[in-house]
Parts: structure tokens; sequence; C-alpha cells
């Protein structure tokens, strides 16, 4: 990354000639002292700066009380700091920082902060440049020292103080300027005032155009963008950083065009970009990451062979994770291919039990125990989830979960329990509603018929839109059958008889109907719905008990040819021979004729 330490170089220029002046001006009176401090000089100007030091060091040590001495100590400091020997320039420059007779005391201060900033003494760099900027006056001196200053706060994450140094060279038009509102502009970014960020990136963009800060400006123009939902717009200036010929933002911008470009749903495009970076980087920081991203964009692009293969590649190197295996699962799930997800899952779950991922490997395990239909095995990894990750994203789901596979494998205490755990501490979800229907199941099939009634007319009232309404109606008069209250079982059943739900579990409701009125003694409408129901569906269970109860409601109204002809149907129907009720159809026919004959 460019910093501002580059401009720096300038210093090396202003203090030569300073020297130089000195040397010229001092010419008219040498002595043997004299000599050897512009000899210094000389070797300085000449850039010899090994030399000068030896020469600087000589004359000090010869002539410690000579009048040259601090001008003497200020070029010694000078040529350790063009020869970068910054330990030992650090505590000569600190030395006439506070010596009043010192020359050029602002550039004193701007060379004592920089050798503070490489030597890494951040905090003591930044009062040094604080201390400069009192002393310094309009130019180059001054710029350098606000440039050294915003430095320094900046790699300390002075956030805020950078933000306000930045804005002392704003106003400039070179390059100290430009690095400036850089600086400024990242220390916004680190603040999250992206807005601000943003617009001053856009500004710069003109300015460095096909120059060094190209790359880094286009980078961080492209974050702002993401940060603030324009994720379009970061889209051109990520492929602006990534396209550059070299740079150290471009595989970080690569692999942020591949995130962006998949979060935009542009599957195709973002494919491209994570093969392209697994290709130029395999020793990047984001290699398998992208290699799980590239299986992921197949995947949502549905090209479900690309995705698999590139899966099993990632599952197959030394350091896959476990979100590789979990994303390799996925592939499969998606498929519906639960019995491969099983088989990448389960190993999965034990070799990465220590793993950040371990509650969705185990959830997802679950999920696909699930569509096998392997109840009885769901349920553990569901109660791992439970037990052990209770701050677990999707810990609710796998109580929820959980709770119906219990209740597929008919244990409707367990699942009862789990299903007011659930409502306890998660009522306000979305799917509580299903959970409350599902514990009101548990209780019908727990024969626990009062308490059922009463969950399932809440539920009922609660969530009238919910597409198990008329399943919770019907089983309210089921419920109210099974009691024996045959009125409040026909007030429940008969509204949905007139509708004609097209599904199994209401297969039996014109027979339930039917069977109301029978208790009732209401024989025409009874004889009506088991008719109705025994046409309807022959292969019922309950076909051959509705043509027996049919024809005997017609004998109880004596209709003795209807009833005949009913119980006929029953005894002759090529369905019912092996029905319990065939004995007892064939007496009462029997009966029938034999009272009719004899009356």
């Amino acid at each position: 990354m460019k910093t501002v330490q580059t401009l720096f170089l300038a210093i090396i220029m202003y203090s030569g000639l300073a020297m130089h002046a000195q040397a010229q001006a001092a010419k008219a009176k040498p002595d043997p002292a004299t000599k050897l401090y512009f000899s210094a000089n000389k070797l300085y100007n000449l850039k010899f700066y090994g030399l000068a030091v030896k020469e600087y060091e000589s004359f000090l040590q010869k002539h410690p009380t000579h009048a040259k001495v601090t001008l003497a100590r200020f070029g010694l400091a000078l040529s350790y700091f063009e020869l970068k020997n910054y330990p030992k320039a650090e505590p000569l420059l600190k030395q006439l920082s506070t010596d009043a007779k010192a020359p050029q005391r602002d550039r004193v201060h701007l060379c004592w902060g920089q050798s503070l900033l490489q030597l890494k003494k951040l905090p003591d760099a930044e009062k040094a440049y604080q201390a400069g900027l009192k002393l310094a006056k309009p130019g180059l001196v001054l710029t350098l020292i606000q440039s050294g200053l915003l430095e320094t706060q900046y790699q300390q994450e002075k956030w805020k103080e950078a933000v306000a140094t930045s804005a002392l060279l704003a106003a400039r038009n070179d390059q100290f300027g430009t690095v400036g509102k850089l600086r400024g502009a990242q220390a916004n970014f680190n603040l999250r005032n992206f807005k601000p960020a943003e617009a001053a990136l856009v500004a710069l963009k003109p300015k460095v155009a096909k120059g060094p800060y190209e790359q880094e400006v286009a980078f961080l123009l492209a974050e702002c963008k993401r940060e603030l939902g324009d994720l379009k717009g970061a889209v051109a200036e990520y492929e602006l950083a990534a396209r550059q010929a070299e740079g150290e933002s471009v595989a970080e911008a690569l692999f942020r065009l591949g995130i962006v470009r998949f979060q935009l749903k542009d599957n195709a495009k973002a494919a491209a970009d994570f093969g392209e970076y697994r290709n130029k980087f395999k020793e990047g920081p984001h290699f398998q990451q992208a290699g799980i991203y590239l299986g992921r964009a197949h995947l949502e692009n549905k090209a479900f062979p690309k995705a698999e293969l590139v899966m099993s590649n990632l599952a197959k190197e030394p350091k896959a994770t476990a979100e590789v295996f979990l994303w390799q699962a996925r592939v499969f799930q998606r498929q519906e291919k639960y019995d491969d997800a099983v088989k990448v899952l389960t190993p999965a779950t034990t070799k990465f039990a220590a793993d950040k991922l371990a509650p969705d490997l185990l959830f997802d395990l679950g999920n696909n125990l699930f569509g096998q239909e392997k109840y009885a095995d769901a349920i553990k990894p569901f109660g791992q989830v439970v037990t052990q990750y209770k701050t677990f994203d999707y810990a609710h789901d796998a109580i929820r979960l959980s709770a119906l596979c219990q209740h597929y494998e008919k244990k409707f205490t367990e699942s009862n329990q789990l299903c007011t755990q659930y409502l306890a501490a998660h009522a306000d979800k979305d799917e509580a509603a299903d959970v409350v229907f599902l514990q009101a199941e548990n209780l019908f099939f727990l024969e626990k018929h009062t308490e059922a009634v009463a969950a399932y007319t809440k539920f009922v009232a609660a969530n009238a839109q919910h597409e198990q309404v008329n399943v919770a109606k019907l089983r309210v008069g089921q419920a109210h059958y099974q009691q024996e209250k045959w009125a409040d079982a026909l007030k429940a059943l008969a509204p949905l008889a007139v509708q004609k739900i097209d599904s199994p579990l209401f297969a039996e409701i014109d027979f339930l109907v039917g069977d109301c009125h029978y208790r009732a003694e209401a024989w025409d409408q009874a004889i009506t719905f088991f008719n109705k129901f025994a046409t309807e569906k022959p292969k019922e269970v309950n076909a051959d008990t509705a043509l027996m109860k049919s024809g005997l409601a017609s004998g109880k109204k004596g209709d003795v040819k209807t009833a005949i002809a009913t119980l006929g149907k029953l005894a002759a129907g090529a369905d019912f021979q092996k029905s319990i009720h065939l004995p007892h159809a064939l007496v009462e026919i029997g009966r029938m004729q034999y009272d009719a004959k004899n009356n």
C-alpha cells in the first residue's frame, strides 16, 4: 500500500542545501577545527554520508566546546538520517529539538518524527510532529510535517484525529493533497463514515487515473459502495482494482468482486471470478474460500454436476475445512440426494466436533435424515443441537424439527414437551403457529380430547389464514366424535363436508357427518352422506360400514326395499367380500325379506 512515507525523500535535498549554504558563508577565516567542520559539510553535500559521519564525529570529539558544535551535531544527525540509520539519528535529533540554538528547528522535528516513525515509536513520532507544527511556517516542511503526523495517527488507528489532520492537506492539488485525501477517506471508512469517504474517493478518481493510487482508490471506493448497499457500483470499482496488472489489492479485489456478484445472483460471472482467483492465487488467503464460493455459484446456477465436482475436489484437499463438507452436503441436499448428503455429514460431525460449524453440520445432518424419513435417526443430531448449542441461530428450528420427528415416531408425550419448550422461548418466530398446531396434534393422538379441542380452537382463532386451519377444524370434529358428542362433532364437521376438500385427511368427512346424523337418528341425512361416501370412496376403510349403516337407517325409517338394495350392494360388492359387516348384512337382508313375506 502506498504511504506518505515515500514523500519524505524530499527532505534530503533541503538538508543538503542548508549545509551547503553555511559552508559558503564560512570560508572567510578557516582554522583547523572549522576546516574539519566544512570538510564534513562538503562530504555531506556530495552525499558521501558515511564519510561525513566520520568527519562530524571527529570534529565533535576533538572540539566539544567549538561554536559550531550544534551545527556539527545537526550535520551528523542528518548524515545518519540519510543513511537510514534511524537508531543513531533519533537521539541526536531529539537533543537538537530542545536546543534553541539548533538550525532549522522545524526540519529537525520533521526528521525526528520521521526517524521515530521508522522505528515504530508512533506515539513519540506523533508528539514530534505536533511540536514541529508549532515551529514550521507555510511551505514544504510544514506540508511534510502534516503528512507525517497524518501517517502516525493513521498507523495508530486514531481515525478521528487522522480525519482532522487530513483536512490540513485537503486544499493541495499535488501528491501531498492526494495522499492526504486518501488517508482521510480511509480513516472515515474505518469510522464507518461511508458517505463522506465515498464522496472523497469519487473526487479523487479522476486525479489518480492511470497513476500509482488508482487501484487503492478504486478498491476503497468499492468497499464504501458495498457497505452503502450499492453492489452494482461496487462491481465496477472492484473490477477496476482487480484488472490492474499488479498491486497488492488485485487478489483481494478479485475475490470480493466474486462475492458481490454472488450476492447480486450473477452466478455465472461470480463463478468465473472465483475460478480466476483459484488459478492465479494458489497461495492466496482466500484460496479455499474461493473454491467453496465457486461450488456455491454453480449450485445457485443449478449447474449441479459442476458444483458436485468442485466440492468433491475440495473435500479431497488435505486442509479441507468443515465448511467444505457442509457445502458439499448442501449441494446434494438441494437435489434431494439425501443419502449422499448423509454420507458426507455423518463422518464430518465427528471430525469437526470442536469446530465452530459443528452445530451447522449436526443441523444439516438432521435435516437430511428427515428428508430420508429416518425420523428416529434425525432426533439425535437435532437433540445435540438443542442441548449443546443453545445460542445457535437455528437452535429453535432444531427444537421444532425434533418435536416433529418425535411426533412421526408416535412419541407424542416427548413431542409435546418439546413443543412446550419451543413456545416458551420462541413464540415470536414465524413457525410458532406450526408448533401450536403440532402440540394440539400430540394431545389429539394422546387421546386428551378435551385439551386437544381447546388447543385446536385457540390455534384457529389466532391463525385464520394458516394452511392447517381446516385440519384443526377436522380434528375438533373428530375429538368430539371420539367423545360421542355427536351434536358438537356435527357442528364442526358439516361445514367442512360442504367445502369438498381434496386431501386424504378429509377422505372420511362424509362418513363422519353421516354417522353423526345416524347417532342422532336423523335417518334421511345419514343415508345421504353414507351413500355419497360409499359411492365416491368405495375403497376407503369405512365404505362397507357406510353401506351397512345406510341400509340400517333405511330400515329404521321403514324403507325396507331401499334397505335391502343398499345391503345387497355390500353383500355383492367385489370390494367388500372380506368385510366384517358381511355376515350382519346377509342376516339383515334375510330378516327383512322374511318379515316382508309374512306381513
